[in-house]
């Protein structure tokens, strides 16, 4: 079986070498030639094949016997199931044309002729840690814990076909992540019940995400579904009892065992971007039983920033969104404001399905519109990149407080 794969690999490259239209010359624009960059890994354009990917490429000599010629770059291509030949993908030279950029600040792959969209080659494992004992409170979102992982080989899970793409020239990261998040009374060692005080809850649930990126449009559609539960499986009790030396004995009171769904669907837009500042605004909806709630955004950064409209703020050199002109070393400040008007909140209200709480909230004690302020400073070294920062929410309950607590963002590319 090995050797048939082996000849039929050997076949597909010989055809896709001797194709008479896979690598003819190109007449480079007045700033293609002098910008050479890495070309992209591009989900070939094909009739049947789930995942082709194309690897990162290799320089073809240009014609020696004109200046002003010079070929494309020849990546191979890998298939899954089947060999593609490059006949049957569009590449663009040298992996993007500079008249096709947004501005000068933004050197990724980008074809608005592209008939479908592109899935990132980068790989990042990613860590966030999220305590309210970096504010000294130790009450109401106490504690948040999340692994996530990015990889293009999760753009064949089923749920993709269902997220929206930023455009037919979008690029795309596809990811899961595991969360959890624990939440308590003013008093959590207090054994009764505070009738107008936040419930203990704890949460768990896995998220399947799609980060979707038009570096044409400045536009990210971000979308997710995240699948959990409420209650003891959370684990939420235990993990606070090993953290705590007195153990939080209201937990026998926590929001009980119920099934979380949701749907999340984020826009985000660059409206400005200087050398040292970048704006954006966006708008979310969640739409489940864990949240139901809309979401509107301002997010500002100033320092010395990632020059591309990635996601992440490291790429790893040649794949299609890393550009040679980005500095190793960056840092920046940052400030988001989000408004957002919340329905339905599973830690206060209970779950959809089992309404057999000891404790949750009125509905008249609810502030529906809530205020949530982020800022800190973020730190990039080549393949990887730290976040510091200080979140504000303003009162969840009419008897209750507003809330701070910190969190910590560790990002690794691979």
């Amino acid at each position: 079986m090995n050797r048939i794969l082996y000849l039929l690999l050997f076949f597909g490259i010989l055809h896709s070498c001797t194709d008479d239209g896979s690598h003819q010359p190109v007449e480079p624009s007045s700033a293609e030639s002098n910008t050479h960059h890495s070309s992209a890994e591009i989900t070939a354009e094909k009739a049947g094949s789930k995942a082709t990917y194309i690897s990162e490429a290799k320089d073809i000599a240009p014609d020696q016997k004109s200046e002003k010629t010079f070929f494309q770059r020849r990546p191979s291509i890998v298939t899954f199931g089947k060999i593609t030949p490059l006949s049957a993908s569009k590449i663009p030279v040298n992996g993007f044309n500079d008249n096709q950029l947004t501005n000068n600040h933004t050197h990724v792959w980008s074809d608005p002729t592209a008939k479908t969209a592109v899935t990132s080659m980068n790989r990042y494992f990613v860590l966030d840690f999220e305590n309210d004992i970096f504010t000294n409170t130790d009450y109401y979102f106490t504690n948040g814990a999340q692994i996530s992982y990015i990889h293009p080989g999760l753009q064949h899970i089923l749920l993709s076909r269902f997220f929206p793409d930023a455009g037919v020239s979008a690029l795309n990261h596809y990811g899961i992540r595991v969360r959890q998040n624990m939440y308590t009374p003013i008093n959590p060692e207090d054994s009764l019940i505070a009738a107008e005080d936040r419930p203990f809850a704890g949460v768990l649930y896995v998220e399947y995400f799609k980060m979707s990126t038009s570096h044409l449009q400045q536009i990210r559609v971000t979308s997710s579904i995240q699948v959990g539960v409420v209650g003891k499986p959370s684990l939420a009790s235990l993990f606070q009892q090993s953290m705590h030396e007195l153990f939080p004995v209201g937990w026998q009171y926590q929001i009980k065992d119920d099934l979380l769904i949701n749907v999340n669907f984020q826009i985000e837009k660059r409206i400005l971007r200087m050398k040292f500042q970048d704006l954006r605004v966006g708008a979310t909806a969640r739409l489940g039983t864990y949240q139901t709630e809309f979401e509107a955004s301002a997010m500002y950064k100033a320092g010395f920033l990632p020059i591309t409209f990635n996601p992440f703020p490291i790429t790893r050199p040649g794949t299609s969104e890393h550009s040679e002109k980005q500095k190793k070393l960056l840092a920046w400040f940052f400030i988001d404001l989000n408004g957002k008007y919340n329905l339905h909140e599973a830690t206060l209200d209970g779950g959809f399905f089992n309404h057999e709480n000891p404790h949750t909230i009125s509905r008249n004690n609810r502030n529906r519109a809530l205020l949530q302020l982020n800022t800190g400073l973020a730190f990039a070294y080549k393949k990887s990149a730290v976040t510091l920062k200080i979140v504000y929410l303003s009162p969840e309950l009419k008897t209750g407080y507003d809330h701070r607590w910190g969190a910590i963002n560790f990002i690794q590319n691979f």
